[in-house]
């Protein structure tokens, strides 16, 4: 249309005008010139819109087949070994990536990005990008623009994802943020007083599992339901009752009710000590009695070992060199300003010595409940106790230990105190806990009490760390932090940091999540083929698990996935090798299935995860892991495109002179980014640039010998592009003139 009207314009006002008589023959051509340097102007330098700063970009398409998409992350990678992809000039950006912008194509951003890896040596990129709306069955574009080396980074991985952690400044908050599935025989599924022992080898017949727990359910507080039932695992985390046993394993009496119940491993048993408490209008006293079982599933009688005025409470109990010990606490009631702890001695678990008098106290706390375990230096203690001014629904946990068993000394600060928010935010109460090396795993009990109705809600727990780590607890953004991860300044995939975890026994990182999501990370394998999990990213419903990484059971030379379904595993090796260094797991919740996934190759699909009640994502093993993420996902995905490089300038004010008797000569400004110049020239024609280049120079100068003298039947119109070493720029305006010898000197 512009073109059109300049004809009309030049040919009917312009020629009228300035020769009346009519137009010389080399009029037109120069005057379309003049009008095209008029009407381009602004077209010489930066394209419109164009990011101000940045020297290139490229187009990102992206297709939507599925629904409308808000906030959704896309990937764009480039490889430039990869012959599907469009080559990516990596020396014009920054060789972190650091100054890369995306915008959108309508000029709105810049959008919220974070660059996942980015190699010039390499050759190959990958930055993940979240497109504030995708149209359904549509297409959209943006631009990635880049090549300023004055540019800082400019990511926001916190803002692209569900989740993202690259582990800077990662500390460990031991509180679990939820508690453990524990079945109950009432269907409440709430329990309280656990007590945990662990069998390296496994016990129990027909089913041997490595751990067992004593608890009682305690559904909104109620003591009737307070009585002795068993649970078993085999990681000390998932939980059920072994097959054959039924709870209650000891019911109600009449006149009372249970309470505390311990057990340990004896003589080739598995032995369960609890109290026993008479009710209102009983004979006001406490008893504690025993049962034990070869199988866990078969259990003796009943027998009372002692008995005592109310109250004695949480008995717990150890045996060493064939001598059982058996530590208590006495108190008039839940609210006493005081109580006192005691010990005695057994040869066989059933008749007891002399009562002792343990010295164990804090100022400003009341004693409650215990639970004991030995270490080469003696013992150590958890103690749930409460202040003085306040009652047992008030407890903390707190760390003692003693080289006797009779003499104390107690942390002046609470090892475990009420989270606060979710499941234990009232208090902590009874604890069991395991010591393995300088590594503590509790098992706890705890509170939350509706603010409306009052009802109360108790579970149990799990959480795991040094001493060290308990005392200086710290904030991060996982739900749950389990055993001896931490920060990890020897390797990082990312900036500085990774996670570091394992090293010490098995630890477990997760956050809950209740949507289909996508589950990223990244590994670094070391090739350790000593520990069963090396690396394991895993994703679980509240019923199922699936997971892929290092898994030596499987395989030590390829990576695996795996699935846990009904109580057991099933592994299965995939085509991806195990090598040193950084590797990408990750896995994809479809409606009806998962992928997962190994460096970009599809490992296998599973379809044994319910889409609809994703649980969490966990990273669990030994090993480092970074910059990992969750994301919502949507099958199929988005797809994204990345076009040409394209470079916003071209060569502006070109100067045109005379050059002795037999050339012109071109001259213009240095083009940033330029390494070379093309120039193509046109006779008679300033509308149309040849295809071919009349010259290639390094130079910005430039002298056309062959322009014809004298005659003006030649006019010369010239053009210059400038060459950054892979694209060339935008054309500059045409200068165009009659002929040579009509050039001033």
């Amino acid at each position: 249309m512009i073109i059109e009207l300049l004809h009309r314009w030049r040919a009917k006002n312009v020629g009228q005008a300035l020769f009346p008589d009519g137009l010389p023959g080399a009029w037109p051509a120069l005057m379309t010139a003049v009008l095209l340097l008029s009407v381009f102007s602004a077209a010489v330098g930066a394209q419109e819109g164009w990011l101000s700063g940045w020297s290139f970009r490229c187009q990102l398409v992206v297709d939507n087949s599925g629904p409308d998409l808000f906030d959704y992350p896309v990937r764009v990678i480039f490889d430039n070994a990869d012959s599907a992809l469009p080559d990516f000039e990596f020396t014009h950006a920054h060789p972190r990536g650091d100054d890369l912008r995306p915008v959108g194509g309508d000029g709105a951003g810049p959008l919220s990005h974070w660059v996942e890896e980015w190699s010039d040596s390499l050759q190959r990129g990958s930055l993940w990008i979240k497109m504030p709306f995708l149209p359904a069955s549509g297409q959209t574009t943006a631009y990635l623009y880049y090549g300023n080396a004055a540019a800082g980074s400019a990511e926001e991985p916190d803002s692209v994802f569900l989740l993202w952690d690259g582990f800077e400044d990662f500390e460990s908050r031991l509180n679990a943020p939820d508690s453990l599935g524990t079945p109950t025989y009432d269907g409440s599924g709430q329990a309280a007083h656990p007590d945990v022992v662990f069998s390296p080898e496994g016990w129990g017949s027909p089913n041997a599992y490595h751990y067992y727990m004593m608890m009682t359910p305690y559904p909104d507080g109620n003591e009737n339901f307070e009585n002795p039932s068993l649970l078993a695992s085999n990681d000390g985390l998932l939980w059920q009752v072994p097959p054959g046993v039924t709870n209650p394993l000891r019911p109600g009496a009449a006149g009372g009710y249970n309470s505390d119940p311990d057990i340990l491993f004896a003589e080739g048993q598995l032995r369960a000590y609890y109290c026993w408490a008479a009710g209102p209008g009983g004979d006001d006293t406490s008893r504690v009695l025993t049962f034990s079982s070869e199988d866990g599933v078969n259990w003796s009688d009943t027998t009372q070992v002692l008995k005592a005025p109310n109250y004695l409470v949480s008995p717990t109990l150890l045996v060493e060199d064939s001598t059982f010990m058996m530590w208590y606490v006495k108190t008039e009631n839940c609210w006493s300003d005081t109580s006192t702890v005691h010990r005695r001695l057994s040869s066989d678990g059933f008749n007891w010595g002399s009562e002792e008098t343990v010295s164990l106290s804090l100022d400003g706390w009341v004693t409650w409940h215990l639970d004991v375990q030995p270490i080469d230096s003696g013992y150590v203690m958890l103690v749930a106790a409460y202040r003085e001014e306040l009652s047992c629904e008030s407890t903390a946990l707190f760390w003692a230990q003693s080289s006797d068993g009779l003499i104390w000394s107690m942390s002046s600060t609470p090892l475990l105190q009420a989270g606060s928010s979710g499941w234990d935010e009232d208090l902590i109460y009874r604890s069991s806990f395991l010591v393995e090396d300088d590594t503590c795993r509790i098992w706890y009990s705890a509170r939350r009490t509706d603010g409306v109705t009052g009802a109360e809600f108790w579970h149990v727990g799990y959480t795991q760390g040094t001493l060290e780590e308990f005392f200086e607890q710290g904030v991060n953004k996982w739900d749950r932090v389990i055993g001896d991860a931490a920060a990890c300044d020897s390797l990082a995939h990312g900036d500085s940091l990774s996670l570091s975890i394992g090293t010490g026994g098995h630890s477990e990182v997760y956050a809950y999540v209740s949507e289909p999501v996508a589950f990223s990370g990244w590994f670094y394998d070391d090739l350790d083929t000593t520990e069963q999990g090396n690396g394991w990213l895993t994703l679980y419903d509240s019923q199922r698990i699936i997971g892929v990484g290092a898994y030596t059971d499987v395989s030590d030379s390829v990576y695996s996935y795996a699935s846990y379904v009904s109580g057991s595993w099933q592994g299965v090796p995939t085509d991806a090798p195990r090598t040193v260094g950084w590797h990408r797991f990750s896995i994809n919740v479809l409606p009806d299935s998962s992928q997962l996934w190994v460096d970009d190759l599809l490992a296998g699909h599973l379809d044994v995860l319910d889409a609809g009640d994703i649980e969490r994502v966990e990273l669990e093993g030994h090993g480092w892991f970074d910059d990992v993420s969750v994301r919502s996902f949507i099958w199929p995905e988005p797809h994204i495109t990345a076009g040409q490089e394209e470079w916003p300038f071209g060569v502006a004010d070109i100067g045109i002179q005379r050059h002795g008797d037999l050339g012109i000569r071109l001259h213009w400004p240095a083009l940033p980014g330029a390494v070379a110049y093309r120039l193509y020239r046109s006779l008679n024609d300033p509308l149309s640039m040849p295809d071919s280049a009349l010259a290639v120079v390094s130079d910005t100068v430039w002298i056309d010998h062959t322009a014809v003298p004298g005659d003006p039947a030649f006019n010369y119109f010239y053009w210059v592009l400038g060459w950054n070493g892979s694209i060339l720029s935008a054309p500059s305006q045409p200068v165009g003139v009659f002929h040579r010898d009509q050039i001033d000197h």
